[in-house]
Order: C-alpha cells, then sequence, then structure tokens
C-alpha cells in the first residue's frame, strides 16, 4: 500500500561508527574511509545537515533520473549504494543487480494477483 522508497539503511536511517573513531553512513566504507569523517568533526552537528549524509539522504529511486519511467518504481528501494559504486564508480547511479530483482518480482507480483483474481472468478 505504501511505496518502498529506500532499500539500505544507509540512505538516510544510518550512522556508523567505526572502531578507530570515524563517522559515515554506510558500513561497506568504513575500511576505507570513504564518505567518512573523524568523529571529532561531527560531533555536536546535525548530521541531517552534514553533506556526506545529506548526499546519502537523497539516494533513492525518486531521485534516479533512469528509474522515472520504471514500472518497478514503487516496489523498488534503490539497492545498495555500495554496489553501484562498486559496479558504476558513483553511488548515484543505479544498482543493476537489484534493478532486474525488483522488475522480476514486481511482474511476478503481477501474475499472482491476477492469478489469484481468475481463480476467484
Amino acid at each position: 500500500k505504501n511505496p518502498h522508497l529506500k532499500d539500505c539503511g544507509g540512505i538516510g536511517n544510518q550512522i556508523v561508527i567505526s572502531p578507530d573513531g570515524y563517522v559515515g553512513p554506510c558500513h561497506a566504507f568504513a575500511s576505507s574511509k570513504k564518505y567518512f569523517r573523524p568523529l571529532k568533526e561531527v560531533q555536536g552537528l546535525d548530521l541531517r545537515e552534514d553533506p556526506i549524509f545529506k548526499e546519502w539522504g537523497e539516494r533513492y529511486p525518486l531521485n534516479l533520473e533512469e528509474c522515472l519511467d520504471c514500472n518497478a518504481l514503487g516496489v523498488c528501494g534503490g539497492g545498495c549504494p555500495y554496489q553501484s559504486y562498486l559496479i558504476e564508480g558513483d553511488i548515484r547511479k543505479l544498482d543493476v543487480r537489484m534493478c532486474g530483482h525488483n522488475k522480476t518480482v514486481l511482474d511476478w507480483i503481477v501474475n499472482e494477483v491476477i492469478s489469484t483474481n481468475e481463480t476467484q472468478s
């Protein structure tokens, strides 16, 4: 009944603190420190206003141009920004693995609803 906008906690719902005192939105980047800053730099700040956390918080299908015309938009949470980074070099790109998966799931859901309705008729 509600659109599924975000697959990942790193997209506006997660704060990761590494053992060596760095803060970022995604545990997958904790070892490289990409998208991380020292804890002392962010203490006392509203992380919703931090440029790194803002960038991550805006990374979901309604903000990805290649997703806007997709029929699976309502059931897709945008996949994994880390996978997008690994494959495309940018967290703001499409997670192609989850894109195919979500389109397949949508087709299955639609076919199940049609099948159920035909059986009940």
